[in-house]
């Protein structure tokens, strides 16, 4: 058996910090503490990266070396590894590791760190960091046989320490062996760039509308290729950048804003981006080039880059405005809803998408008692077939979680607070908090009264330009062909595209599959591309099939104990793969990614699939 370890792929790595919030929870780490954690640094002449770290599990690990009694060892994988009934807490592991890896436990005292979630790899299923990567950057598995660069023993990377300290034996891909120090001054940099690109610096002042990862992917783009320009980044919230898909994913029980945040002050200070919260912003007049503010000021700009994203959609309900009537979307929002649970017994989420999903389970997790009401036919109806959304439905219902679809919200009750609830067919219930999660609604009145073209979003073409040559609009507030994807990975995608032609590059967005992954009611739901959504009836062909728990197959979700708790569809178009679902288990979704975004041929990716052991019916 060779050495067991992780392997990261950095070019699949968006820096969401799902690892990060899927370790914390997994072994119930208070703030500040963690045992895997994403951070940005500074690769190249204005080029960066995310890195997602934890314990290295060292070749010549310092943490072992100064344990006085055996505690921090080796065990039969390779990996290194705590013996609680053999620590003394003197806390020398910690101050030994050069990484940062090991920490005390603030109750036992006793030393604490990554061990790749030994229990969960006991029951046949991968690490909690692994299995809730949406892009599938992290892998683990044996390191002796990867064909790749061993980043941290390919040179001396400035982030890090020098790897001859302790030889880690983590794998990476993708990342540039050459790492620079944060960005300086053209005049004070002695660095050569990591690879030719373009580059432009100039005077031209940049405005950013908005502080999302679209926003801050635009910005850093923009300051890659122009090292002089003046950059600033206006955000109405009170909080700096922050990851918001994990609002929904944990969120209210107790993790502090500070675990979401993207890019902190101290980094975009470093580049001199300067972001400017709680700032309203009331006007966009491109002609004059000027951004107006809410505080009377004006700021002139060269070139804009609008990226507002979008507010929960709000539905027009009689009673809406009561107090325990939340959307979810901002950490104000999650804060709101970890107050006011203390206070319910009965909660009504409104809409039946991924955001709703995640919370309704965290609030039956919570020991409320949770009705989901969908206005569609099915749950997910947007993103999933019809047979996977049915049981889905069942999954949540097996849990107690009452699902209501094909009907809505038509009133809510109440004097001050809600109290009750009116649904579309007249049915009444007690509630003392709803939660809406009922889509979006793209903030595009701005362009709008500017004289930009919109339809709902922001009109842009495929180098993210809007209809006036001065401003690019990216993220849940574009519309390209149409189509408003309004997902986290498309809106970095097309961030770095407009902020890298705002800098006058020449780059196209090229618009790759959206996926989503689902993780509650004690099952795992994984969706990507077009499940015959978005195609006419008859030019596609729908194959639904099972994936058997049975060994040799690995589990990712061992709650799974036959094919019937698990479903997968696959959708063809011209014997092509467009899009596919899968629920229960996750195993396959790494070549269910590859197959749609190359959209592999039918004959060739069935037979891939038997290397699962998953059937297909008839």
């Amino acid at each position: 058996m060779g050495r067991k370890g992780f392997i990261y792929d950095h070019a699949r790595c968006i820096g969401c910090k799902a690892c990060q919030m899927a370790c914390k929870e997994k072994n119930s780490l208070g703030t500040g503490e963690f045992f895997r954690r994403v951070d940005t640094f500074q690769v190249g002449e204005g080029r960066w990266i995310n890195f997602s770290s934890a314990c290295n599990h060292c070749e010549n690990p310092g943490c072992m070396a100064v344990c006085p009694t055996g505690a921090m060892h080796r065990d039969a994988e390779g990996l290194v590894v705590h013996d609680d009934a053999k620590c003394i807490g003197c806390g020398r592991c910690a101050n030994a590791c050069p990484y940062g890896a090991v920490s005390l436990n603030r109750i036992t005292g006793y030393a604490q760190k990554c061990d790749a979630c030994r229990s969960l790899r006991e029951q046949g299923r991968e690490p909690a960091c692994v299995s809730a990567c949406p892009t599938r950057a992290l892998r683990f598995g044996d390191i002796d046989d990867v064909e790749g660069e061993l980043l941290l023993t390919k040179g001396n990377l400035s982030f890090l320490p020098p790897e001859a300290q302790t030889c880690p034996t983590t794998r990476a891909f993708h990342v540039p062996l050459a790492v620079q120090r944060p960005l300086n001054r053209p005049e004070e940099s002695t660095e050569t760039p990591v690879e030719e690109g373009f580059r432009r610096d100039t005077d031209e002042r940049f405005v950013v509308l908005g502080a999302g990862p679209a926003a801050m992917a635009a910005a850093v783009a923009i300051r890659e290729r122009n090292h002089t320009a003046e950059i600033t980044v206006l955000s109405r919230e009170n909080f700096y950048p922050y990851t918001r898909p994990l609002m929904s994913k944990g969120a209210y029980r107790g993790f502090h804003h500070r675990d979401y945040v993207m890019i902190d002050e101290a980094w975009m200070a470093e580049n001199r981006i300067r972001v400017e919260i709680n700032t309203v912003i009331t006007g966009l007049d491109p002609e004059r080039q000027l951004v107006r503010l809410g505080d009377s000021r004006e700021i002139a700009f060269d070139k804009c880059i609008y990226a507002l994203g979008a507010d929960c959609f709000i539905p027009p309900i009689e009673g809406v405005e009561l107090e325990g009537v939340y959307p979810i979307r901002t950490i104000p929002d999650v804060e709101n809803l970890r107050r006011a649970q203390l206070l319910a017994k009965h909660v009504v989420i409104v809409g039946g998408g991924v955001i709703g999903l995640e919370s309704a389970w965290q609030m039956k997790q919570a020991g409320l008692e949770v009705t989901i009401v969908e206005l569609g036919p099915t749950l997910m109806g947007r993103l999933c077939d019809e047979k996977t959304a049915s049981l889905l439905k069942e999954r949540f219902e097996a849990h107690g979680v009452r699902v209501l679809t094909g009907c809505g919200l038509k009133t809510i009750r109440g004097t001050k607070r809600v109290s009750q609830v009116v649904l579309s067919d007249g049915r009444e219930m007690e509630a003392q908090m709803v939660i809406l999660s009922a889509g979006i609604k793209p903030n595009a009145q701005l362009a709008a009264d500017a004289g930009i073209q919109v339809s709902r979003a922001v009109i842009v073409d495929k180098k993210m330009q809007s209809s006036n040559p001065l401003v690019w609009a990216c993220g849940d507030c574009a519309i390209l062909n149409g189509v408003n994807n309004a997902t986290w990975i498309q809106g970095i995608l097309q961030g770095r595209v407009a902020g890298a032609n705002a800098a006058g590059d020449d780059r196209i967005y090229d618009d790759k599959p959206s996926s989503i992954v689902v993780h509650a009611a004690e099952t795992m739901l994984y969706t990507i591309g077009d499940l015959g959504k978005n195609i006419p009836d008859g030019d596609y062909e729908l194959m639904p099939g099972r994936i058997p728990p049975a060994p040799p197959y690995y589990l990712v979700n061992p709650r799974v104990k036959k094919a019937e708790d698990t479903h997968i569809t696959l959708c063809f178009l011209n014997n092509r793969l467009v899009g596919a679902d899968t629920l229960g288990e996750l195993k396959c979704i790494r070549a269910v990614q590859e197959g749609v975004e190359n959209h592999e041929p039918k004959a060739a990716f069935l037979d891939k699939m038997k290397s699962y052991g998953i059937f297909f019916e008839a």
